[in-house]
């Protein structure tokens, strides 16, 4: 009874049966395990029994596995897994915070440094989307550092996910969320353009919804309105989630059959980092407020875009449609588009036509604005993925992991160089994968300080770091 419940509860993800353990679990390499969550109380019935899960990887690797705890709202024992066990905590259906990824591709890497035959297991709670967005940006990490000798080229987003796709289900639909998605395109584009994540405050000025509005009975239309929200607490160093608002729009009620429409907003909205916007109706009849729609992004990709991110629509300075704040220069804002495929909730309803999309409109603030009209509290702590021991011989000097110093995507290479060089019996991935001149270590000077040019921002674009 129970595996037939735990069959069904995994649905089309591929599960590890030999005989003896039939476990919701995946190897989506050698050394990298996809799996459910570890279950200690009625759950172990219907998911993974941590029991199980502990035997299985004292069985096939014993003292030779890490278990990695993705979930912000589980946890276990950890005696369980001899107190081999790592959370880096995420929120169920959103993607992890930008400064989040390096510490977790390090720990990992550092980890299967240790020899060929150790492995990571990584879960959530389903195993399926925080555990894929993780896994994949950590496949790209990891074809950055030439830890394949074999396969020395490096991946792109679509590889990776397409490879965990694969390899942990039936149906090839493994990372779905597209906030998720944009997320590992986002750390694909760091890496292999070698880029400094920077701290990079904005002013949201107007949003618009265009290509068709849904309609909802019984009035037959909608009433749209945002609210823009911020995560004010590491989930790295805290697992409660602390989501604070940070403005919210009028609303906006279209008539039936509208097109389109400017969502209206009594001031603008100042935003940086990481940032969720989630759209909603108001129900006129039951003066009920329902989630229709949400996305996340991080406002250093506003003004450094992936161009290469599937149906993105850039729209860089210019704006060929009709104009948002008419009386203003057009050419001061930045605008981000996001289709119908890239909204969380909104890519599989189908009360939104396929034409459907949101357009952000930004500008950069005034560079002689004070403190108080960008405040810092903590939404994004930039860092520097240099995160070599003193003692190594790496050049990136111990002062870059401090708060002060912003992201560095190359600079993780080098701290091989402490631990010595990885087996060239490594796993690797046989997933054909394109060769790239661009990305790579990152430069150092004689005194062990990033020697890169930093990407040359416009005035007032990136302020003081903001702190916990």
């Amino acid at each position: 009874m129970s595996r037939n419940l735990r069959q069904l509860v995994s649905k089309k993800k591929r599960r590890y049966d030999d005989g003896e353990f039939n476990l919701d679990l995946s190897y989506i390499t050698s050394q990298v395990i996809a799996m459910g969550v570890p279950a200690e109380t009625f759950e172990r019935f219907y998911r993974n029994d941590i029991s199980e899960v502990a035997k299985f990887l004292e069985t096939h690797h014993p003292d030779r596995y890490k278990v990695y705890n993705l979930c912000a709202e589980r946890s276990y024992n950890h005696a369980k897994f001899k107190d081999r066990v790592e959370q880096f905590a995420m929120q169920d259906h959103n993607p992890p915070l930008i400064h989040t990824i390096p510490y977790f591709c390090t720990s990992v890497y550092k980890w299967l440094q240790n020899g060929p035959d150790y492995v990571a297991a990584i879960h959530c709670k389903a195993g399926k989307g925080r555990t894929g967005v993780m896994i994949c940006c950590y496949l790209l990490y990891e074809s950055y550092q030439g830890m394949r000798e074999q396969e020395p080229t490096r991946l792109t987003a679509d590889q990776v996910l397409d490879l965990y796709d694969k390899r942990r289900t039936h149906n090839k639909k493994g990372v779905t969320i597209p906030s998720q998605r944009r997320y590992v395109y986002y750390y694909a584009h760091v890496l292999r353009h070698n880029l400094v994540v920077e701290s990079c405050p904005l002013v949201l000025r107007s949003v618009s919804v265009e290509g068709g509005l849904p309609s909802y009975p019984p009035s037959g239309g909608c009433c749209l309105f945002f609210r823009c929200q911020k995560l004010v607490r590491d989930f790295h160093q805290d697992n409660r989630s602390a989501h604070r608002p940070i403005g919210e729009s009028e609303m906006c009620e279209p008539k039936r059959g509208q097109q389109s429409a400017i969502i209206p907003m009594s001031a603008p909205i100042k935003v940086n980092g990481d940032v969720k916007i989630v759209f909603y109706n108001r129900s006129k009849v039951l003066a009920l407020c329902e989630e229709l729609f949400h996305c996340w992004f991080n406002t250093f990709f506003v003004l450094n875009q992936p161009q290469d991110t599937p149906g993105a629509l850039w729209r860089s300075r210019k704006r060929e449609a009709a104009g948002l704040a008419p009386d203003e220069q057009d050419d001061k804002y930045l605008y981000l588009t996001l289709t119908k495929s890239e909204l969380d909730k909104a890519c599989k309803d189908k009360m939104f036509p396929d034409t459907f999309c949101v357009t952000l409109q930004f500008e950069l603030p005034d560079p002689n604005s004070s403190d108080e009209d960008n405040p810092t509290d903590g939404l994004y702590r930039p860092f520097s993925y240099c995160s070599a021991p003193a003692s190594s011989s790496a050049g990136c000097s111990t002062a870059a992991a401090t708060a002060s110093s912003p992201i560095c995507a190359g600079a993780l290479v080098d701290t091989r160089v402490a631990s010595g060089p990885l087996s060239a019996s490594s796993s690797s991935i046989s997933t054909p994968a394109e060769s790239d001149s661009e990305g790579g270590n990152c430069p150092v000077d004689g005194n062990g300080t990033d020697s890169r040019p930093r990407i040359e921002l416009e005035p007032g674009c990136c302020g003081d770091e903001d702190l916990d």
